[in-house]
């Protein structure tokens, strides 16, 4: 059983009207899975990643080669690695700041597992308290039973994400789950980083989400080629006010 029941629309829809979408920062090294997000279409996301995953020969990156080319299109950083004094070879540097730092320049959340909690007691760190808390989105990824799945626009290769916010005491408890998840997929003009948000959304336009998803959806195909893949169609089910409309979509090979 397929478990898209949790793909919720309403989730992702804004609060508002002139709410408007923020960026999206995700913890590369954190959360990365062979998978592909739900309702690409409307999503400004940078992924950031320790460089020392941009090698063929490490055997903790699959698909190594599609990096550079994300890279390309904008939607992959990398993050410098560093070398030990004693010669080692090179290790993750503290890429958490990275990321912590683009989505507060840009008014972004963050995607990541991570608590940040060795960030957030610094006083150093202070400005960052507030994405960690308020702005830091987790992310669940549920084993599918083929390796590449599409269900209707979307396409998923092995995992399913499922994003969630943790209920914290204190801090929007008394908001459901999914206006709680609203309030760190969208900006709304009272909202105080407005024109950070409004400045990078300017770089957002319909010609660089059509070439993104297309571009992605190209690596994706190259990926099941070379892995033999053919991938399994999920029927649609759109509910209504009185039954739910199944939709079949005819199969097709990559």
């Amino acid at each position: 059983m397929y478990p898209f029941d949790r793909l919720r629309e309403q989730t992702y829809m804004k609060p508002c009207e002139s709410a408007i979408p923020r960026l999206i920062v995700i913890d590369g090294s954190n959360i990365a899975r062979s998978s592909c997000g739900t309702d690409r279409e409307d999503l400004d996301v940078v992924v950031f990643l320790p460089v020392i995953y941009n090698n063929n020969y490490n055997f903790n990156a699959t698909n190594a080669q599609v990096l550079p080319k994300l890279r390309n299109l904008d939607v992959l950083t990398f993050t410098p690695a560093r070398a030990a004094r004693s010669g080692r070879s090179a290790f993750i540097n503290y890429d958490d700041l990275y990321i912590l730092e683009f989505a507060e320049r840009h008014g972004g959340n963050v995607l990541s597992g991570d608590r940040f909690y060795d960030i957030a007691k610094e006083y150093t760190y202070r400005d960052y308290r507030q994405i960690i808390k308020e702005r830091r989105i987790d992310v669940i990824f549920r084993p599918l039973d083929a390796d590449f799945v599409e269900y209707g626009r979307d396409r998923f290769f092995r995992f399913l994400p499922e994003l969630r916010v943790l209920r914290i005491n204190g801090i929007n408890s008394s908001l459901s789950a999914d206006e709680r998840m609203q309030r760190r997929l969208y900006c709304l003009p009272s909202d105080k980083d407005y024109n950070k948000v409004v400045r990078r959304r300017e770089f957002w336009t319909s010609k660089r989400r059509d070439e993104i998803v297309s571009a992605i959806d190209v690596l994706l195909d190259e990926i099941a080629t070379k892995n033999c893949l053919v991938p399994k169609i999920i029927p649609v089910q759109i509910p209504s006010s009185s039954k739910t409309e199944v939709i079949e979509i005819k199969n097709s090979s990559l």
